[in-house]
């Protein structure tokens, strides 16, 4: 389906419409300080996204999409300026803590906009990734008598029941109010448009004390994951905090003491009574192999080894402490912990220096990538991937500095970046002269950006001496490649002959002479030969078809191992052949793939009794090893 991700090109004399136009930018200073961060699989891909947000009235709120194929966020699918009030909120000044989480189970995660002491709005992702309405309101007490407002409680998001929906665990911030796990709405769908209810009989609501534990931010610290390999339940790693801790600067010397309970513990619920319980896996919060203290460590919850168990890395708060890596073993308990820091190729690894955010970004499966995001300006942002054996090391997959994106034109402000001037209706066209007094004019024809640069690069050129062509008198569409016949010359062939569709025609690729290379015993126009250009382009050329026939198709090499094909290949057909059909005259380019599998397709309109060969769409922004389908496509209208 190609529904919103078109150019259309419309080819009618000298009338040129552009309907799309990207803009590139830098990533730029997305620090904890100036930026929230939020990831999550927003258009249903497989591949984790970035929502951004700035926390300033002057600054942008972006989705940042991961392509197929792609391992980082890459491409904006939606931005707007804070100072618009996109849906009638005011996204900045921090006034929402931002929350991803497939709420409906359509398997595209959703936003929760938690406010501080207003009103929380779901937002949920539309086909593509993108939000452009309010699904639902809640007041603070919308769902029972634990507050959802932020200066209350911190919300935890996860599927605690196992339905395929997320749900909400609200954390208090103090020991005066009330936690819960609030469901999310089961008939959601079947006549019903609320994602939560109050009235569900699921629904919990606790004091500290339940289950014989501190649940409040103020008593205990709580993390989600599938650390018992529980199917599709989460669960809640809680860790108390200590009620004293002591410190003295030298010699270096930290005492924790507990109150009545000094275990960490895993709670989860009961598939059958859907009631919050202790998963009966407990253990010492200090003086094992692993220090799991509050004050030290921060729990980061990832499948670092893909058993689709979650692990734990335990970040240090500081630097002088080292992170530690713990593996599940088999849902029931914990790994000795291995020091990570030393052993990865960065330094802003602590707490003091970066907010981890794991995110599933290649595709694979397994949630073994974290987005560093520094909390200064003055650090870069990174993403790293651990090794998926659960060995410490990493992989840096891109930093502030190399990670580039693209975006749709969304506003005024991304038009005038991509097309280069601020006046309405101009384009970056441009213009020469040359030597012998011929006009010339270029106007590119800007698409998204495909996965690793797989995009076409197409143009509309006007020249003085160009006859009637596809775009009017004058007027050509280039960016598209072709092998024809080409007739012998005297200088190159020592005789003059015409095409006659025999084995006497020469060929050219885009006007150069192949220049026959391989294939002992092989006539030049037949299959299983091979060729170079005339003029060296560094490029291996080899046709394919039937024994000693003309070729169905051609495979061009290039020197990156860039692989073009032309004429009949993989289901598409390029040619444009003799009324007869026993000959072909013309290969179009009908598939780019690159060394990472990652492809286009281009598809024609042949007219055999006129000789046309005319571009009819370009498909791309796929992968064959991943059996991704294309994401975006360029159609030419002819009228």
């Amino acid at each position: 389906m190609f529904r919103r991700n078109v150019v259309s090109i419309c080819l009618v004399l000298s009338i040129i419409a552009i309907v799309l136009a990207p803009r590139s930018s830098s990533v730029g200073d997305w620090a904890l300080e100036t930026h929230d961060i939020v990831i999550g699989d927003f258009d249903g891909n497989g591949h984790d996204d970035m929502l951004v947000v700035g926390h300033d009235f002057s600054d942008s709120t972006s989705v940042i999409r991961t392509p197929d194929g792609d391992t980082y966020p890459s491409f904006v699918a939606q931005t707007w300026q804070n100072s618009r009030t996109h849906l009638g909120l005011n996204w900045h000044n921090q006034q929402y803590q931002f929350h991803a989480g497939d709420f409906n189970g359509d398997n595209r995660d959703d936003l929760f906009l938690q406010h501080r002491n207003g009103n929380h709005r779901i937002l949920l992702a539309e086909a593509g990734g993108f939000f452009n309405a309010i699904d639902q309101t809640l007041t603070a007490i919308a769902l029972g008598a634990a507050s959802l407002n932020g200066n209350q409680s911190l919300l935890h998001v996860g599927d605690f029941d196992g339905d395929g929906r997320d749900d909400l665990m609200v954390q208090a911030l103090d020991d005066t109010d009330s936690s819960a796990l609030y469901y999310a709405n089961t008939q959601y769908g079947n006549g019903d448009d609320r994602l939560f209810v109050a009235s569900t009989s699921l629904n919990q609501v606790w004091s500290n004390g339940h289950l014989d534990r501190d649940w409040s931010y103020d008593r205990a610290v709580i993390s989600v994951g599938q650390f018992r390999g529980s199917g599709q339940r989460d669960d809640l790693l809680l860790r108390p905090r200590p009620d004293v801790v002591y410190f003295r600067a030298k010699p270096s010397f930290v005492a924790q003491q507990y109150g009545v309970d000094a275990t960490a513990a895993i709670y989860s619920v009961n598939p059958f009574t859907q009631a919050l319980q202790h998963s009966g896996w407990d253990w010492a919060m200090t003086g094992g192999t692993v220090d799991w203290s509050t004050h030290r460590f921060n729990v980061i919850a990832m499948d670092v080894d893909g058993d689709g168990i979650d692990d734990v890395l335990l970040q240090a708060v500081r630097p002088r402490f080292d992170s530690q890596l713990v593996r599940s073993l088999n849902g029931s308990s914990w790994s000795s912990g291995t020091s990570v820091d030393n052993q990865l190729p960065y330094t802003n690894l602590a707490g003091n220096q970066s907010n981890l955010i794991v995110g599933d970004f290649n595709g694979d499966g397994s949630r073994n990538e974290l987005y560093l995001q520094a909390t200064a300006d003055n650090i870069d942002n990174q993403i790293i991937a651990l090794a998926a054996n659960g060995v410490p090391g990493a992989t840096i997959i891109h930093t502030t500095s190399d990670l580039q994106v693209t975006s749709t034109n969304q506003n005024l402000n991304s038009i005038v970046a991509a097309f280069g001037s601020p006046v309405a209706g101009t384009t970056a066209g441009q213009a020469s002269v040359s030597a012998n007094g011929n006009a010339h004019y270029s106007l590119p024809i800007v698409t998204p950006a495909g996965v690793k640069g797989m995009s076409p690069s197409l143009s509309i050129n006007y020249s003085g001496t160009r006859t009637t062509d596809l775009a009017g008198m004058g007027w050509s569409v280039e960016g598209f490649s072709y092998i024809t016949r080409c007739p012998k010359t005297l200088a190159q062939d020592g005789a003059v002959r015409g095409v006659n569709f025999t084995n006497e025609d020469r060929l050219c690729l885009d006007g150069n002479r192949l220049v026959k290379t391989g294939g002992a015993g092989i006539d030049y126009l037949h299959s299983n030969a091979e060729y170079k250009t005339e003029n060296e382009t560094f490029q291996r050329i080899r046709s394919f078809g039937p024994a000693n026939q003309s070729p169905e198709y051609f495979e061009v090499t290039a020197a990156d191992g860039t692989r073009h094909y032309y004429g009949k290949y993989d289901g598409l057909d390029g040619r444009l052949q003799t009324a007869a059909g026993n000959e072909t005259r013309i290969w179009g380019l009908v598939q780019v793939e690159d060394r990472f599998s990652n492809h286009m397709n281009f598809s024609y309109v042949a007219y055999t009794g006129t000789g046309e060969l005319l571009p009819a769409s370009i498909q791309y922004s796929a992968n064959k090893t991943a059996a991704t389908s294309m994401k975006y496509q360029v159609r030419l209208n002819y009228a």
